[in-house]
């Protein structure tokens, strides 16, 4: 794989969370190709950083989906893209990176399926209201102000019917250190995720302990938080019963 000169230098996770987590939203789009540099960098390997495998929650999680499309956020190199395509959904995902763009591309084609991706951050990235039957979210750590916004287009998005499927890292996990963001203000509760999630019914929430083995980066006991979420059907309007103008039968006499 070609690699790209950048012209900043940021390796470890802590210096990535540092400047991730301080950003607001304008000066999140000011940075926004110093933060897509940094994605390149941990991306451009050739390897897949996280795995090819799916997400083990997504894996037991996606007999939940209703047929449809299916929106897979900050998707990265496409290894649960892909197994949503295996299994026959029509899949677009997003990410920052071009180069985990260019690696879900490549995973998609040596797995024989088609991913439609998008080349966006998710603070400018418009998830089309009503249209998505399931959007998935697997440890994509944004910060709050971001989260917020974006589940309220996450809870827009979603057919009636549709499901959110998320996993991320709690707080907890700063004990844990096999993953993930190492500053609090990255991570997420069950209790924020039900506030955020309000339009939606939360069919499976639960904050727990678990192996998670993905890649290089993932891997070992993490504390995660899960979530399985449904977009209520659109109630039917019951049809005003209409009454029949009475007719009065006129009494007829027989003629001897």
């Amino acid at each position: 794989m070609h690699h790209i000169p950048f012209k900043i230098n940021i390796r470890t996770s802590v210096q990535v969370a540092e400047l991730i987590v301080h950003l607001t939203k304008p000066t999140w789009r000011f940075m926004n190709s110093e933060i897509r540099e940094i994605w390149n960098s941990r991306y451009n390997t050739g390897t897949y950083i996280y795995g090819t495998r799916p997400n083990d929650f997504l894996r037991r999680s996606v007999k939940m989906i209703p047929p449809g499309e299916i929106l897979c956020l900050g998707e990265g190199e496409g290894r649960n893209a892909v197994y949503l395509a295996r299994k026959g959904y029509p899949v677009t995902a997003v990410d920052i990176s071009d180069i985990g763009l260019a690696k879900v591309k490549r995973l998609a084609q040596e797995s024989n399926v088609k991913i439609e991706t998008v080349w966006s951050d998710l603070f400018d990235y418009q998830i089309t209201p009503g249209k998505w039957s399931g959007i998935i979210s697997i440890f994509c750590h944004v910060p709050a102000d971001l989260r917020i916004d974006l589940h309220r287009r996450v809870t827009k998005g979603l057919a009636p019917g549709g499901i959110f499927i998320l996993e991320s890292y709690t707080p907890e996990q700063l004990k844990f250190k096999t993953g993930g963001p190492p500053t609090q203000d990255l991570l997420v509760t069950l209790k924020d995720l039900e506030k955020e999630l309000s339009g939606l019914t939360i069919l499976h929430g639960v904050e727990r302990e678990r192996i998670v083995s993905e890649g290089n980066l993932h891997t070992g006991m993490a504390a995660v938080v899960q979530i399985i979420a449904k977009k209520p059907a659109t109630k039917k309007t019951k049809a005003k019963k209409t009454t029949k103008p009475k007719t009065t039968a006129k009494k007829t006499t027989k003629k001897k």
